[in-house]
């Protein structure tokens, strides 16, 4: 899909991750692994929450994915760098 606005852009891309975490929300559910508190989606747009996905809004400056989206300066990469964090249950 091709936008020139970059908000538009932002929340198509909010609206397809919103999508996948319902889909991935209703196979956990049938494993029996129902997930009880809403899953964040974070962007840097203000858009609306819902019951079942909460989009949070965070900065440009936190923006986890452009470590592998866009390209960044040495500092602005290394930041980036320390945010990443994988949680293992």
């Amino acid at each position: 899909m091709v936008t020139l606005s970059t908000t538009k852009a932002e929340f198509i891309a909010a609206s397809s991750s919103a999508y996948q975490a319902i889909w991935l929300r209703r196979i956990l559910q049938h494993l029996s692994h129902e997930q009880c508190k809403s899953t964040m989606i974070y962007c840097d747009n203000k858009l609306t929450k819902d019951k079942v996905v909460e989009l949070v809004q965070c900065s440009m400056q936190e923006q986890v994915a452009d470590i592998i989206t866009k390209p960044l300066k040495l500092d602005v990469f290394l930041k980036l760098q320390e945010l990443i964090v994988i949680k293992v249950n």
